[in-house]
């Protein structure tokens, strides 16, 4: 029998989901907690990757992403006078999660949001996508619906995952919504 080599990883996974997951051996689950930093799979991950670490390449293209996406980054971060050094330590710790990441030979992370709006899933699509890892966009629809996207390099090759998620015609409901309107 073939083994399936997909390791996934969850971003800030859900009870449900985790208690869906559990004791799965390909799952893995990735945390950030703002004032006690990375985890996966509750093991911190520090905020520098190792000294003889190959993503260290990546550092000066990580850097100008999250330069280039300074709306989401000043967002959480007000401190002008240290910005530039945030920015860096915030660039260790993407490479860091990067190192991780691939160290736990993920090739798939769930990101519990439509698009990366805020700092920390940022700094994750970031790491997944300088260590060739899928990340999988959850885009709500309407009515808890989720139309799962694919992305590899960026949001301009997002795809949807594929199958029928739900087979449910919503045009009932569209045609009582605009009565009401």
């Amino acid at each position: 029998m073939k083994q399936n080599s997909t390791r996934i990883a969850f971003f800030s996974a859900r009870g449900f989901q985790k208690s869906l997951l559990e004791n799965k051996t390909n799952v893995h689950y990735i945390e950030f907690l703002p004032l006690d930093g990375w985890f996966i799979d509750n093991e911190l991950v520090t905020n520098c990757p190792s000294l003889n670490s190959t993503y260290f390449k990546y550092f000066d293209e990580v850097l100008s992403r999250l330069i280039k996406s300074g709306p989401i980054f000043s967002r959480h971060y007000d401190d002008l006078p240290s910005m530039e050094l945030v920015l860096r330590s915030s660039t260790l710790s993407i490479l860091a999660i990067a190192e991780k990441m691939s160290a736990a030979k993920i090739t798939k992370c769930v990101l519990g949001t439509a698009a990366s709006h805020h700092l920390s899933t940022l700094m994750l699509e970031i790491a997944c996508q300088i260590s060739g890892i899928e990340q999988i966009f959850e885009y709500y629809i309407f009515e808890n619906r989720v139309l799962p996207l694919r992305q590899s390099e960026s949001i301009k090759d997002r795809s949807p995952v594929g199958g029928v998620i739900s087979n449910y015609s919503f045009a009932g409901n569209l045609k009582t919504w605009a009565r009401l309107g």
